[in-house]
C-alpha cells in the first residue's frame, strides 16, 4: 500500500539552509516492504544515519541508508554522481528522498588504501570541475557562512542548533577558541573569501577509509556523499592528514614535520591527490598550492557545523559519544588558526608561492631593466631570455662544436666526460674559438643581470656542453648542487650558482627541452610533485637561466640527431663544485682569451689560468 508523504519538520543549519527530518524506523520498514527490500543486518547506527546490508527485489546485494536529516535535492545529487563518476560511486537503485531513504548497490568488500582513495577522489573532482550542469546538482556552501556559523556556535548563540559539539569542550579549550577567533577572525575571513572566489568542484566532506570499498575488478568505489558540497577543492582532506596544518605542511612547508616518515607519507598522499586533480588541466598546480590548504581550514570547521541538526546525547552511549567527538575536534579545530597564520604569513617568512609561469624577457628591448630581470629570476629560479645572443654567433658555435665531435667522443670513451643520464654526457668546451669570445662568455647585458644576482666579483665557474643522443630516457629529477646547509631546510639563500643554458639548436618537444619545477629553488620543501612544470621552447640566440638549487630534468631526444646545449655556470667566487668535476676540467682557459675580455670582466676567468 502506498505510504504517501510523511509529515516532516524543518531544521535550519545556519551555514547551509533548510534540512528536513528523515523517516522514523517504522516508515523505513514500510518502504522496504513496498519496494520488496529485505533488510539483512545493521552496519551502523549513529545520530545522523542508520545503515543496513540488504537485498533488493532482484536479489542483488545492496546497502540501505536512512538519513536522520535530509538536504533538498539529495536524489538529484546521487543520480548525478552515478552519471558522472560511474563505477567509482555506488549506483542508486531506489530512493525516497523526501524521507532520506536510499538503496545503493553494494560497492564491494575489499579495503581501499588512503592513497588509492585520494587518487580516485582527485580525478573525480577534476571531472566535475567545469561541468556546470553537474555542479548545479551539488549544494553550494560558502566558506564565509561556515565561519560565521562557527562563531555563533562557540558563542553558544545558534538558536536553531539541536546540538553544539562545543558544549562538550573543556571550558579552557572553548575559551581558547574564542580568544583566537577574536584575534585572527579577520585573517580567516580573508582566506574564506579567496576560497569562495575560486573555481568550484564537488567536495565529499567525509573522506575516510571506511567510506570506500574495492569492487571485485579492483576499482575503488567511494560512497556516503550525503555531505557533499560545491566549493574550491580541499574541504575533504582533514581526515586524511589529521588536521589542516598537515595539509598545509605537505603542500608548502615540510620542514614543519618532526617525523620524516610522517612527512614522506603525507607528501606521497598529496602528490597522488594533486595528480588526479590536475588531470586534463582541470586546475593549475600552482593555484592548488594556494587554495587547497585554505579550503582545508573550512572543511575542518564544517565538521562541527554540520553536527548541529543531531542530538548527540541520545542513546546509551550518547554522552560518551559526544565527548569522544568533542575530544577529536578539540585537537583539530584549533589547527585552523595556526594554518591560517601560516598561509597569511608564508611570503613574509620566505615561503612565497612559485610563479604560475616561467618569466620570459625579450633582450632585444633596450629598455629591459637588469634589476627587474634579476627579481623575476629570484622568484622563479629560472628565466627565459629571448635574443640574448645573435643567431649567427650560435650557428658558428654549433658548427665548431660539431667539428669537435670526434675528440668529445674520445673523452667519453676515456671516462673524461661525466655521464649525466641515459645517452647523455657532459663535455668540457674548448675556449680558443667561438666559445671564448667576449660576446659568448661576457655579454654585457647578461653580466649586468648577474651583477644583481651574484655580486660584482662573480666568476665563470665552468663552461661545458651536454649532448643528448636520440633514444635516451628522461633524466631523473635533480638539483645541480648540494644545499649549503642540508640540515636546515628552513634557511633560504640568494643564488650561489646560475647556469646559462644556450641551446645550439632550436629547442622543442621533439629534440627535448629541460623540464623545470618553477619556484623549487626558493624552498627545498617544494619539488616536482607540487611546483608548476614548464619546458622552455627556444629559438637560436635564446637562452634560459637556472638556479643550481632548481629541480629539473632533461627530457628525451626524440629526433634523429644529437641535441647539444651549452652550460655556462656563473657563481660566487668562494664556491667550489666538488660534485660534478671529478673526471674533467671545469673550464679550459688561456691568457689570450682572458686578455680578449673587457678589463672589468677579466676576473671571470683569471682563476682558471694555468699556474
Amino acid at each position: 500500500m502506498p505510504i504517501g508523504i510523511i509529515p516532516l519538520s524543518e531544521i535550519t543549519v545556519k551555514s547551509e539552509g533548510q534540512y528536513v527530518s528523515g523517516a522514523p524506523i517504522s516508515q523505513v520498514e514500510e518502504w522496504c516492504a513496498e519496494q520488496k527490500i529485505t533488510i539483512n543486518e545493521i552496519i551502523s547506527k549513529r545520530p545522523w544515519s542508520q545503515v543496513w546490508r540488504a537485498t533488493d527485489h532482484n536479489g542483488r546485494a545492496s546497502i540501505l541508508k536512512s538519513n536522520r536529516s535530509v538536504r533538498p535535492g539529495a536524489d538529484r545529487l546521487h543520480a548525478t554522481l552515478s552519471r558522472v563518476l560511474g563505477p567509482n560511486v555506488p549506483a542508486l537503485l531506489a530512493s525516497r528522498p523526501d524521507s532520506g531513504l536510499y538503496l545503493f548497490e553494494d560497492g564491494g568488500t575489499g579495503k581501499v588504501s588512503t592513497e588509492d582513495i585520494l587518487g580516485v577522489y582527485g580525478k573525480a573532482q577534476a571531472t566535475f570541475a567545469g561541468q556546470t550542469s553537474a555542479l548545479d546538482a551539488v549544494p553550494l556552501v560558502r566558506a564565509v557562512d561556515v565561519l560565521d556559523h562557527f562563531a555563533l556556535l562557540i558563542a553558544d548563540d545558534d538558536p536553531d542548533a539541536v546540538t553544539s559539539i562545543f558544549r562538550y569542550f573543556e571550558p579552557e579549550d572553548l575559551d581558547n577558541l574564542r580568544r583566537n577567533l577574536d584575534a585572527h577572525g579577520r585573517v580567516l575571513r580573508d582566506i574564506a573569501q579567496r576560497v569562495d572566489a575560486f573555481e568550484p568542484t564537488i567536495n565529499h566532506c567525509d573522506m575516510i577509509p571506511s567510506n570506500a570499498l574495492r569492487r571485485e575488478d579492483g576499482t575503488p568505489c567511494i560512497f556516503d556523499w550525503d555531505d557533499a558540497i560545491r566549493s574550491a577543492p580541499g574541504w575533504s582532506l582533514t581526515p586524511s592528514f589529521t588536521g589542516c596544518v598537515r595539509v598545509y605542511a605537505a603542500l608548502r612547508e615540510t620542514s614543519l614535520y618532526r617525523d620524516s616518515a610522517e612527512r614522506d607519507k603525507d607528501r606521497k598522499r598529496m602528490a597522488i591527490y594533486l595528480e588526479g586533480l590536475t588531470q586534463n588541466n582541470a586546475y593549475a598546480l600552482r593555484d592548488l598550492l594556494e587554495i587547497v590548504p585554505a579550503a582545508a581550514i573550512f572543511g575542518a570547521l564544517r565538521e562541527a557545523t554540520t553536527l548541529t541538526p543531531y542530538d548527540l546525547s541520545t542513546g546509551s552511549s550518547g554522552e560518551g559519544r559526544a565527548k569522544s567527538i568533542a575530544k577529536v575536534f578539540s585537537q583539530r579545530i584549533p589547527q585552523v588558526f595556526r594554518a591560517a597564520l601560516l598561509i597569511s604569513s608564508a611570503e613574509q617568512r620566505g615561503r612565497p608561492l612559485p610563479p604560475r609561469a616561467l618569466p620570459v624577457v625579450d633582450m632585444a628591448d633596450p629598455s629591459v631593466d637588469p634589476a627587474e630581470v634579476a627579481k623575476q629570476f629570484r622568484a622563479a629560479g629560472a628565466i627565459h631570455l629571448k635574443g640574448c645572443f645573435t643567431p649567427e654567433l650560435v650557428q658558428e658555435a654549433a658548427a665548431e662544436f660539431a667539428a669537435s665531435q670526434d675528440r668529445h667522443q674520445q673523452e667519453i670513451s676515456d671516462g673524461a666526460a661525466l655521464r649525466v643520464g641515459d645517452r647523455r654526457h657532459m663535455v668540457t668546451l674548448d675556449t680558443d674559438g667561438v666559445f671564448g669570445r667576449p660576446e659568448m662568455l661576457a655579454s654585457e647585458r647578461l653580466m649586468a643581470i648577474f651583477d644583481h644576482l651574484l655580486g660584482r666579483r662573480f666568476i665563470l665557474g665552468s663552461a661545458t656542453a651536454v649532448v643528448s643522443h636520440p633514444g635516451g630516457r628522461p633524466q631523473r629529477w635533480h638539483r645541480d648542487n648540494f644545499a649549503l646547509f642540508e640540515e636546515d631546510k628552513k634557511m633560504s639563500f640568494p643564488p650561489i650558482l646560475i647556469s646559462v643554458i644556450v641551446p645550439l639548436v632550436p629547442i622543442n618537444n621533439i629534440v627535448g627541452s629541460t623540464q623545470i619545477a618553477i619556484g623549487s629553488s626558493q624552498d627545498r620543501d617544494l619539488d616536482e610533485t607540487i611546483c608548476p612544470l614548464v619546458e622552455p621552447q627556444t629559438e637560436l640566440g635564446d637562452c634560459y637561466l637556472m638556479d643550481s638549487a632548481l629541480i629539473h630534468r632533461g627530457m628525451p631526444n626524440q629526433s634523429d640527431n644529437p641535441r647539444p646545449i651549452v652550460a655556462l655556470v656563473y657563481q660566487r667566487p668562494w664556491y667550489v663544485d666538488v660534485e660534478n668535476f671529478g673526471r674533467q676540467d671545469r673550464i679550459r682557459m688561456s691568457k689570450p682569451i682572458v686578455d680578449g675580455l673587457p678589463e672589468t670582466r677579466q676576473h671571470l676567468v683569471q682563476w682558471a689560468l694555468p699556474r
